[in-house]
C-alpha cells in the first residue's frame, strides 16, 4: 500500500465507503478519506487527518513531508514504489536465491525430468500369449518404459540355453544398448548365439573403432559381417538391429540401415547353442534392454516402427517372434518360447534414464 503519513508501519483497522482507518505503531490513528470518480472508479484525491504530533500531509499522487519553518516537499509515488522494491528483495532476496539454488540442484539429480517422470512397466506387464489360433500380445502392452534394464560389469552375462527355435534359417535381432565403456583394442560380443570364434551362428559385434555391426555364418560360406555403424559414443542409448533374408545381411542404427547391405546367399548356421547376452568373447561394459528374435527378416518398415516404440516396445511381429528378454529386473523370455535366461554376476538398473532420448 506503500507508505502513509505518521508512520513507517500501518495496519488496516477498518474500512468504510470511500473512509480508510490505519493505526501506525505509535496506536496513532489515521483517516484517509478518498474522492473516486464514480465513472471509472478511480481515486482523484487523498485527503488525510492525522492524530500524530508529526506534520505530515498527502494529497492527490504525491507524498509531502513538512519539517517547522519549510515548505512542503514532494517526493514522487515512483520514488516510494522504488523504495518498497527495494525493501521487498532486502527481505526476501535470500530466501529467492536459496530456492533457486535447490530447484537446480533438483534438476541435475534428474527430479525434474521428464524422462525420469513417465510410468514404468513391470516385468511381465506385456508378453506373448500363444494358442492354437495363433500368437498375440497380452497384458499391458501400452508401451511404458521398463523399471529397470541389465546393467553389465565386464563380466557379467544372460546365457539361454540351446534351443532349435532361435537358429531359424532368416533371423532378426534386435536390442536396446548403451555402452560405459568403450571396447578398446577388444571385438566384443553383445549378443551371440553359437560358441566361440569362428563357429558362432550369428552375433553383434562392437570393434576397436568404436563401431557395431551384424554378422551371421551361412551355411557353404562361413562367417559374414554387415557394413558397420558410424562411431557410437558412451552413454548414450542406441537401438541396434541385424537382419539376414538369405540374401542379404544388414544392419540398422536407430532405425536407418547402415549401408546398402553384404550380399550373400544362403541360410544361417542351425545347430543350436547356447545364446548370451553380455560378455562372452572379449567384455561388455554398459547397458541393454529389450532384446527381440525373430525367425524372419524384418522390413524396413517394421524396424522404424519398433524403433519408434522406443525401449519399452513390444515385438512387432509376434507371430514370429521366437525369443523376448526386456530385462526388466529379470531375464525371462516372454515370447512364449520358454527360452528362459540365466543371469552371472548381473545387476539391474532403474537409472537408466539418462543419455535416452524417446524416438
Amino acid at each position: 500500500m506503500g507508505r502513509y503519513p505518521c508512520s513507517n508501519n500501518w495496519t488496516v483497522v477498518g474500512r468504510t465507503g470511500r473512509q480508510r482507518t490505519f493505526t501506525d505503531s505509535y496506536t496513532h490513528l489515521i483517516t484517509i478519506l478518498m474522492d473516486i470518480d464514480d465513472a471509472t472508479g478511480s481515486h482523484i484525491n487523498y485527503r488525510t487527518r492525522c492524530n500524530s504530533p508529526k506534520n505530515h500531509q498527502k494529497k492527490g499522487d504525491m507524498f509531502f513531508q513538512k519539517k517547522p519553518d519549510q515548505k512542503l516537499i514532494p517526493n514522487s509515488s515512483a520514488r516510494m514504489k522504488s523504495q518498497s522494491a527495494m525493501e521487498y528483495l532486502m527481505t526476501y532476496g535470500w530466501a529467492i536465491l536459496i530456492i533457486a539454488i535447490v530447484m537446480i540442484a533438483l534438476f541435475q539429480l534428474g527430479i525434474f525430468n521428464g524422462t525420469a517422470l513417465e510410468p514404468r512397466a513391470t516385468a511381465g506387464a506385456c508378453q506373448v500369449y500363444k494358442s492354437a489360433a495363433g500368437s498375440s500380445l497380452a497384458g499391458q502392452c501400452n508401451g511404458e518404459w521398463p523399471q529397470f534394464v541389465g546393467q553389465f560389469n565386464g563380466a557379467s552375462s544372460i546365457n539361454v540355453p540351446p534351443s532349435g527355435s532361435l537358429v531359424p534359417p532368416e533371423v532378426t535381432v534386435s536390442a536396446w544398448m548403451m555402452m560405459t565403456v568403450l571396447p578398446g583394442n577388444n571385438f566384443d560380443r553383445i549378443i551371440k548365439m553359437g560358441p566361440v570364434y569362428p563357429s558362432e551362428n550369428y552375433y553383434f559385434e562392437e570393434e576397436p573403432t568404436d563401431t557395431i555391426n551384424f554378422e551371421a555364418n551361412i551355411v557353404g560360406t562361413g562367417l559374414s559381417g554387415s557394413p558397420a555403424s558410424s562411431t557410437l559414443l558412451t552413454n548414450v542409448w542406441y537401438f541396434i538391429v541385424g537382419t539376414y533374408d538369405g540374401s542379404h545381411l544388414r544392419f540398422y542404427l536407430n532405425g536407418v540401415q547402415q549401408g546398402s547391405g553384404t550380399l550373400i546367399t544362403g541360410t544361417v548356421i542351425s545347430t543350436p547353442s547356447t545364446l548370451t547376452i553380455g560378455s562372452s568373447e572379449g567384455v561388455y561394459d554398459g547397458l541393454i534392454a529389450d532384446a527381440q528374435i525373430y525367425n524372419t527378416s524384418l522390413s524396413q518398415s517394421e524396424i522404424t516402427t519398433l524403433y519408434q516404440e522406443g525401449i519399452g516396445g513390444a515385438p512387432i511381429d509376434p507371430t514370429h517372434i521366437v525369443g523376448w528378454w526386456p530385462l526388466n529386473g529379470n531375464a525371462q523370455d516372454y515370447s512364449g518360447n520358454n527360452n528362459q535366461g540365466t543371469a552371472t554376476a548381473i545387476s539391474y538398473s532403474s537409472t537408466w534414464t539418462s543419455g535416452y532420448v524417446q524416438p
